[in-house]
């Protein structure tokens, strides 16, 4: 070509005209020396370069041309708006050119959106794949995607070679690669995501290969053989489907995958010990886990199957439990856990493999299959693991766990000496984050158990370390926020309207970590909603809890959910359908032994028995409900248990009972500090003395509980006693 440039130029030198090189990465050198030279020595030339890589000469001005756009991944897409991306658009329009005549419905709009996506919006591959729709059917050929079918169809027999299929598009570009490029391609299709320099060094050589994979892959790159992805501060790579498909069908042929696939299963295990000893905050975390998902699962996938390694796969499951703890992929955890433990030899080197197992495992079947002894089993084994390596991370990991675990079963007794060994380990550790953690759950014990002054004076502690604010989901297997117990303190110790506020907190879920403490979070907000008897909050918060716990599979959670929609018919009106649903939901946590929410739920039954004028079906509840109750000592909502089992006695004219019943209820209320519960009592313990000679005495108690409040007047509880102080101290005046 050398000896014909000077004629070229010379006819050029002088001439206005454009001048195109289409399709010219084959011949890339000399199409860069003419260029040059005709943008020194021809000026009034222009020129119009198509290549999968720059030309690098001088005057280039390069205009990457990106994939035609589709619709966003979590969009669904309708038949009306096929036409507002380009990709899909295309699609249409090609198939039918292929005589597909029939109208496009919703439904096929979005299998035609999820054909696009998976073709990364490449046109000459949604050329391709829309000509094949006639033959094969549109959801058919959506299927067969997910086989070898999008590296081999045929296109129109007029194109070029190249253009005539999609396998022989990719092939044209990979034989203009080098050896080195060409291992690089095969090697780099074994990640099913993106994956950054770091990720292809790893994979990209050998112990005894020193091949420079970093000038490789920038020359992948810029041959558009790998797409750059950059995000805030970071930069990762992809292939494209097709080009990986056609890479990984050249890797199986040519080499030995099992060295490579072992390669990537140990890199995935450095990456997920390094990613563990980060610490990210919760929302980097959980973006930077799901990068990573898709090669973990296919890791683990190879790792446990009958050609993998089978002394790395504990490993490996046991680095990926954090992972999928934090996206709340309990399933998949508990599934890893279970196949890992299966084949995990006990000696004292695995030790630390089996502690990390067993904790997951324990904490995944707790919130997936409910409290059952395989859960307690497993997290007492991992603790006893921790223990004997006195590893006091993990012991204290694992102690807020079985805080939980006892929670949901309703052992609150258990709960308070649970939390005093965490504090112990928290100043053992030194670590303000865990003595935040530990005061927290102190709280919660001593709320739940009905010490509300002790429980807020450990609020009050982790209010003030402000730790809690850092705290991230897998440090020591805590996130709770101070405000979740706090709210429902501030209700029962009196303070109506410091609990609303705390309680609205509760609600956005950007606030929170993780699926599972989100939950918790509406279900206690939801809780002082229900005492402000906001019913159309407490029904948001309810129908939240019942989308979030099926969206991330707790069931638990579910049930406590549709119960609380219960409650909320039963408000409305609707007795029956909200018995209903109450019923089968306490049934269903009796049977997953999730027993800390049930005592409310059979109040509100009994209630709504009463209603129903079915007092001996109520009084059989409820004291049943005290019963089982009492047998693990004291709990939070006993006044308000008893003063509905006073309310059933009296509706039974059983008034003795009664009376004694609200004196009960009043007297607890104020051992737990529960100005709020007191309240309640006392109005209740007003109504059923009117006309005795107790009345007077029942009106003087009242008075001084309600003068006992500095705020929240307006909420339903202070107006009904305002109420009732009104209109029996006129009565009596009048008397």
């Amino acid at each position: 070509m050398s000896d014909s440039v000077p004629a070229v130029i010379e006819y050029l030198r002088e001439r206005r005209l454009l001048v195109i090189f289409d399709c010219c990465e084959h011949v890339i050198d000399a199409v860069a020396e003419l260029a040059e030279r005709l943008y020194q020595e021809a000026p009034r030339v222009s020129i119009l370069a198509t290549s999968r890589e720059r030309l690098r000469v001088e005057g280039e001005s390069a205009i990457q041309l990106a994939a035609l756009d589709n619709p966003p991944l979590q969009s669904v897409l309708s038949a009306a708006e096929i036409d507002r991306f380009a990709a899909t658009r295309l699609f249409a329009d090609r198939a039918a050119a292929a005589f597909v005549d029939d109208q496009i419905s919703d439904q096929d709009a979005e299998v035609i959106a999820d054909i696009c996506r998976k073709l990364d919006g490449n046109a000459l591959a949604i050329e391709l794949v829309a000509g094949q729709v006639s033959k094969y059917g549109l959801q058919e050929t959506s299927s067969l995607l997910d086989g070898k079918l999008g590296i081999l169809l045929r296109g129109r027999r007029t194109a070029v070679p190249r253009h005539q299929t999609l396998k022989a598009t990719v092939e044209w570009s990979y034989q203009l690669l080098d050896e080195a490029q060409k291992s690089l391609l095969q090697r780099l299709s074994i990640f099913v995501g993106s994956f950054s320099a770091d990720d292809a060094e790893a994979v990209g050589t050998t112990d005894d290969d020193d091949r420079d994979v970093l000038t490789s892959l920038e020359a992948l790159v810029e041959k558009s053989l790998v797409v750059v992805l950059r995000g805030a501060g970071s930069v990762r790579y992809r292939l494209l489907d097709s080009t990986k498909a056609y890479a990984n069908e050249k890797l199986m042929a040519e080499t030995d995958p099992m060295a490579l696939k072992r390669r990537h299963a140990g890199h995935i295990v450095r990456l997920l010990q390094k990613r563990r000893s980060e610490n990210l905050p919760p929302t980097s975390a959980r973006a930077e886990n799901r990068l990573l998902l898709g090669d973990v699962i296919a890791a683990l996938q190879w790792s446990f199957s009958s050609d993998g390694d089978r002394d790395l796969a504990p490993i490996l499951a046991a680095g990926a439990t954090s992972l999928f703890i934090s996206l709340s992929m309990l399933n998949e955890c508990r599934r890893w856990c279970e196949k890992a433990l299966a084949i995990l030899p006990s000696t004292n080197d695995t030790a630390k493999t089996a502690l990390v197992l067993n904790a997951a495992l324990g904490h995944s079947l707790m919130l997936t299959e409910g409290n059952r002894d395989r859960a307690r089993m497993a997290m007492e084994r991992a603790l006893e693991l921790a223990e004997s390596l006195d590893d006091k991370p993990n012991q204290f990991r694992l102690l807020c766990r079985m805080h939980m675990y006892f929670r949901r079963t309703g052992e609150i007794s258990m709960l308070v000496p649970i939390a005093r060994r965490l504090e112990s380990l928290g100043n053992a550790l030194g670590d303000p984050a865990a003595l935040s953690a530990a005061h927290t759950l102190l709280s919660v014990g001593y709320h739940l158990i009905g010490d509300q002054l002790t429980a807020q004076s450990h609020i009050d502690v982790v209010l003030h370390l402000k730790e809690y604010e850092k705290v991230q989901p897998s440090h020591y297997a805590f996130h709770r926020s101070p405000y979740i117990a706090s709210a429902r303190c501030q209700w029962l110790l009196g303070y109506p309207e410091q609990a609303r506020t705390m309680a609205s907190r509760l609600e956005d879920a950007d606030n929170s970590p993780d699926a599972v403490t989100y939950c918790i979070a509406l279900i206690w907000g939801a809780t002082v909603f229900q005492w402000l008897r906001d019913w159309k909050r407490v029904d948001g918060f309810a129908k939240r809890v019942i989308v979030h716990a099926r969206d991330h599979s707790l069931r638990p959670y579910l049930m406590v959910g549709l119960a609380i929609e219960g409650e909320t018919l039963l408000a409305d009106g609707q007795l029956n359908a909200g018995l209903a649903l109450l019923k089968s939901s306490v049934a269903n946590l009796h049977s997953e032994q999730y027993e800390l929410y049930i005592p409310r739920f059979e109040g509100s039954m009994a209630r709504a028995l009463l209603k129903q004028g079915r007092g001996d079906e109520a009084r059989a509840l409820i004291d049943s409900t005290i019963e089982r109750i009492q047998q693990d000592g004291d709990y939070f909502e006993m006044p308000e248990l008893l003063r509905i089992k006073g309310k059933v006695m009296a509706y039974q004219k059983d008034m003795d009972g009664a009376r004694e019943a609200f004196s009960s209820a009043i007297d607890l209320a104020d051992r737990q500090g529960a100005l709020a519960w007191r309240l309640r009592a006392a109005m209740s313990n007003l109504r059923l003395l009117k006309g005795t000679a107790e009345v007077h005495t029942a009106l003087s108690d009242l008075e001084a509980t309600y003068n006992r409040f500095t705020e929240g007047f307006d909420t339903p509880d202070l107006v009904d006693a305002k109420t009732l102080l009104s209109r029996y101290s006129s009565a009596l005046a009048q008397s």
